[in-house]
C-alpha cells in the first residue's frame, strides 16, 4: 500500500467547505488539476463520475462513504490497483476546521507503482485546498 495525507487547519465552518465539495461538478473552477467533472447522479455513495485531469484522458470513478459535512471518497480502479482519495472535515473549535485529503493506493503492485502514481495524484492538493478554503470563506461572508 502507498499512502499520503495533506491537511490544513482553517478558520471556516465544515458546512461551508461541504457546500463547495457538494457542488462537485464545479470543482474544475477551483482545482487547477481538473479540466472537467461529469457527475452521473446525486452526490451520494455509489454515484459514478468521469474526471478529466488537465492534459490527460478522463478517468471513470465513483463516490464512496459520503457523509454530509464529514467526509467522502473518490475511488478509481484499474489494472489491479485501487486509488482512493478521502476528503475529510473535522470541526476543531468554533469555526475552525481541519481539512484532510488522504490518498491510498492498494492492490497488486501498489508498493512499486504507488510511489510513481501517488505524487501525480497528490501534487495539486495544496493549491486546491487553499482555493477550497477561500471559496468556502466567500460563501460564509455572502460575497
Amino acid at each position: 500500500m502507498w499512502e499520503s495525507e495533506y491537511s490544513v487547519e482553517a478558520q471556516v465552518a465544515p458546512e461551508s467547505v461541504w457546500q463547495v465539495w457538494a457542488d462537485f461538478e464545479h470543482a474544475a473552477s477551483w482545482n487547477e488539476g481538473i479540466e472537467s467533472i461529469e457527475l452521473r447522479g446525486p452526490f451520494t455513495s455509489g454515484t459514478e463520475f468521469s474526471m478529466k485531469p488537465v492534459g490527460r484522458e478522463a478517468i471513470v470513478m465513483h463516490l464512496a462513504e459520503v457523509t454530509e459535512n464529514v467526509s467522502f471518497a473518490e475511488v478509481a480502479e484499474a489494472n489491479g490497483l485501487t486509488i482512493r482519495v478521502i476528503h475529510r472535515l473535522e470541526r476543531l473549535d468554533g469555526q475552525r476546521t481541519r481539512i484532510a485529503y488522504r490518498t491510498e493506493i492498494t492492490g497488486e503492485g501498489a508498493d512499486e507503482l504507488g510511489p510513481h502514481l501517488g505524487p501525480g495524484v497528490t501534487a495539486a492538493f495544496p493549491d486546491a485546498v487553499g482555493r477550497l478554503v477561500e471559496l468556502a470563506r466567500r460563501r460564509e461572508s455572502g460575497s
